[in-house]
Parts: structure tokens; sequence; C-alpha cells
């Protein structure tokens, strides 16, 4: 979980999914799974990412 959250930090920092992945060292599609799998965890209705843009 721990990489994911990674993943969440790099997205709020970057505010870009492929700037975040590089960043990460990752690809787009697995840092936008990361984040998918963080939202499902977490138990959020609403997008952990949509959020990281908006605020």
């Amino acid at each position: 979980m721990i990489d994911k959250l990674e993943f969440l930090i790099a997205l709020a920092r970057e505010r870009n999914f492929s700037r975040a992945a590089e960043s990460c060292g990752v690809t787009q599609p697995t840092l936008s799974a990361g984040i998918k799998q963080l939202e499902d965890t977490l138990g959020r209705c609403s997008s952990i990412a949509a959020r990281v843009f908006t605020d």
C-alpha cells in the first residue's frame, strides 16, 4: 500500500498522471491502476484522483 500512497503524493504534486508516473518510475497505466486500487482499498465512493485536481 505504501507504493500506492507514493503514487497519490506524486499525483498531487505533479497534478498530471503522466508526469506523476514518470517521477515514480512507472508507466502511466501502472500509476492509474495503483490509484484505483487505493480508492478501492479506502472504500471511497468519490474519486481520489478527481479531488487532487479540484483542491
